[in-house]
């Protein structure tokens, strides 16, 4: 993978987030690993807001890593923020999971999320999702080029209404 791809944790483990940014670095996967400790916090991040306004130190993830262990609700309060928001609503979402019922499980994909990593499992088996986003992200690049310059200046002031 040559494109370096933008992932959010959401979760109070550093220790566990560090150790997973260090078996992907490991792995040749190229991830600019962020984390937040709250939903709260996520919110505010995905959302540009405050601190987080600036998108070239705090860039809109790619994909977000939710650890379910997050608090009370367990990330579900950003599940439904994400879904009601057009933009962040396009980041795939990973649960990462310690224990949990098949109902557990089927209430986080019911709100959003699109799969989830037991704790217990090889952090490896997210790679074929950071290839396929590494894919969309460079498509997504080449695209770009390709429009017009007129129509780009359009589609950035657009996008600054927003």
């Amino acid at each position: 993978m040559d494109q370096e791809l933008n992932v959010l944790f959401v979760g109070r483990d550093a220790a566990y987030c560090d150790a997973m940014g260090d078996s992907l670095q490991v792995h040749g996967c190229h991830v600019r690993l962020r984390r937040v400790l709250l939903e709260a916090e996520a919110i505010s991040y995905l959302g540009g807001l405050g601190v987080y306004e600036n998108r070239e130190h705090f860039p809109v993830p790619d994909l977000l890593l939710l650890d379910t262990r997050i608090g009370e609700r367990s990330g579900l309060v950003l599940l439904d923020w994400r879904a009601a928001n057009k933009d962040a609503g396009m980041i795939p979402v990973v649960i990462l999971i310690k224990k949990m019922s098949y109902d557990e499980v089927q209430i986080f994909f019911d709100r959003g999320a699109n799969c989830y990593l037991a704790a217990r499992e090889s952090w490896s088996k997210l790679f074929p999702v950071l290839d396929g986003l590494t894919e969309l992200k460079a498509l997504k690049k080449r695209l770009e080029q390709r429009i017009p310059p007129a129509d780009r200046r359009v589609q950035n002031q657009l996008q600054a209404r927003r």
